[in-house]
């Protein structure tokens, strides 16, 4: 059995790093054939998705001493040569559980073994992308019902904008930015856009989903397209390892609806969150916020990429 942790016993990373790991052992999982499950204990998860036939708390409790531990946390090389060369990996013999700590696209290794054959990396990869959000983390039906509240006015067809600003819009505290000005650097993203938008579908002929770590985006949204096409949960922006506050359901929400109801996305392709809706999105057109394509295989691994 191999288990996804995101547990107290460390620091995991945001939302779409989580998922990263996450579908790197499914997929791990799913070529050994060997049981998947998730131990999500951090955060309430459960009160807005369901994961119940992957909840490994419905497992009978293992004794640690069967219970073998793979960190490969901000660590993508760590278990390289063992997913490439092990001619038995993660065997159920000795420890018939295997944890594993992972933010990281770690699966592709064990594509290069030859133990592995007729089987298509991409290819399997890109399924499981498209089963999160229809079979690993399914929405609840008060998580739909929210959901249907923030598209009561969507128009026929929408687009998905997601903008990753930085750490510092969200605690002043960080240091991490990636706009140094979102006054005049996010009006100049949102124009190309809307140019690249409208050229598809017509002037204004569509909604707008925004979702950013900087609260104010969708206010500077409605400066560049009617008010009445921008769409948002108007909740703060709030960060998975950092202090939640109430509800916190807006990280998956926003997600969900980049993912499976947006009909062309621009994401900051290099933050995961973005990249993680792009890859289980129900469409192929994906762009960054300057408009131009991004091919869908650059959004596979932050890191190292053998296929």
């Amino acid at each position: 059995m191999l288990v996804i942790c995101f547990d107290e016993k460390r620091y995991l990373g945001g939302y779409g790093d989580r998922i990263v790991g996450l579908i790197a052992v499914y997929l791990i999982a799913k070529v050994l054939r060997r049981p998947f499950k998730i131990l999500w204990t951090k955060e309430p998860m459960n009160s807005f998705l369901s994961y119940t036939p992957y909840d490994y708390e419905r497992e009978a409790p293992v004794p640690a001493a069967f219970v073998k531990v793979i960190n490969a946390l901000d660590a993508q090389t760590r278990h390289k040569h063992y997913l490439m060369t092990s001619r038995t990996v993660f065997p159920n013999t000795g420890y018939p559980v295997t944890k594993f700590y992972v933010n990281q696209e770690i699966a592709q290794y064990l594509y290069k073994n030859p133990l592995v054959t007729g089987r298509s990396y991409l290819t399997d990869l890109y399924a499981a992308y498209k089963s999160l959000y229809t079979d690993i983390l399914v929405p609840l039906p008060a998580t739909l019902d929210k959901i249907a509240g923030v598209l009561a006015t969507k128009k026929p067809v929408m687009i998905g904008v997601q903008v990753r600003a930085g750490d510092c819009y969200m605690d002043p505290t960080k240091a991490h930015r990636v706009l140094d000005d979102v006054s005049t650097g996010l009006p100049l993203l949102y124009t190309h856009i809307k140019g690249n938008a409208d050229a598809a579908y017509g002037a204004n002929a569509y909604s707008v989903f925004i979702t950013s770590d900087y609260g104010g985006a969708a206010a500077i949204a409605e400066t560049i397209w009617p008010s009445a096409n921008v769409l948002t949960i108007a909740e703060a922006p709030q960060h998975l390892d950092e202090a939640l506050v109430g509800d916190f359901s807006k990280v998956y929400i926003d997600n969900y609806i980049l993912s499976q109801t947006t009909d062309r996305l621009y994401i900051s392709p290099k933050s995961n969150y973005g990249r993680v809706a792009a890859l289980s999105a129900i469409h192929e057109l994906l762009f960054d916020l300057k408009g131009d394509v991004i091919p869908k295989k650059s959004l596979v691994s932050k890191g190292e990429l053998l296929f």
